[in-house]
């Protein structure tokens, strides 16, 4: 009896290949570390091939060339040789608002996850960047979702476990909770009003309320102490990034 032919399987499609996409995609890479550039390098030549990639390894390089042609994605590292990361994507988010922003840190805790999204991060990776991780991060920032690592995951929801815990031991209201989780974002106190669709005359009584209540007396406070990132002095970003922001 012969033998019955049969036709060979095709292997399954790897993962880096289910990733590739059709149209062209440019990012910019900020970081000092010269050996993350040549990773990421390395990582879009096997997994993305027709990616391009922008180097900068500082700060000051960035902000001056990436409002001139905007990439599509930009992977910055949280501190750069000349200046804090956070900053630098605060800056480049007030002139480009819509621009995709993934930040690298060496340490995903929940004080780097909570700066990189106030200063207006779609993602958090955590250092060394590893290939696969890292262009599945910018699939899923085109696509328009967050992409974190699963230490920050980990760190963001631990966050939000301390905001919900505080507000119960607190004794804040359903209100006061939601004003507080906005706060976040460094919205001016008339932003807050039209999101809530009350007055601005209302939405500092719910602040003020929200100080008393926590022992606090400003914004800054109010973040570094529901999260429990240890002293009520604002860390210098935090502090930086709402300063620019005001009470308009």
């Amino acid at each position: 009896m012969s033998a019955k032919s049969s036709t060979p399987k095709t292997p399954p499609q790897s993962q880096a290949a289910r990733l590739q996409v059709s149209r062209p995609v440019r990012v910019a890479l900020v970081d000092a570390d010269e050996s993350i550039h040549l990773s990421v390098r390395q990582a879009f030549e096997e997994l993305a091939p027709g990616w391009t990639l922008d180097a900068y390894s500082g700060a000051d390089e960035a902000l001056k060339r990436i409002p001139l042609s905007p990439p599509s994605v930009v992977l910055l590292d949280t501190l750069v040789s000349d200046s804090f990361g956070i900053e630098c994507a605060r800056r480049l988010k007030l002139v480009l608002p819509a621009l995709p922003i993934v930040m690298h840190t060496a340490k995903a805790d929940g004080h780097a996850v909570l700066l990189a999204f106030m200063a207006g991060a779609s993602g958090c990776l955590r250092k060394p960047l590893a290939p696969l991780e890292t262009v599945d991060a910018i699939h899923k920032i085109l696509a328009g979702r967050p992409a974190l690592c699963p230490e920050a995951q980990e760190a963001l929801t631990q966050c939000f476990r301390n905001l919900g815990a505080r507000s119960q031991f607190c004794g804040l209201t359903e209100r006061e909770q939601e004003i507080l989780a906005q706060l976040f974002r460094n919205p001016s106190d008339k932003d807050l009003a039209e999101s809530f669709q009350i007055s601005v005359r209302t939405v500092q009584a719910h602040l003020a309320s929200i100080y008393s209540k926590l022992q606090i007396h400003s914004r800054d406070e109010a973040i570094q102490t529901f999260l429990g990132l240890g002293s009520k002095t604002p860390h210098p970003e935090i502090k930086r990034s709402h300063l620019a922001i005001g009470n308009q």
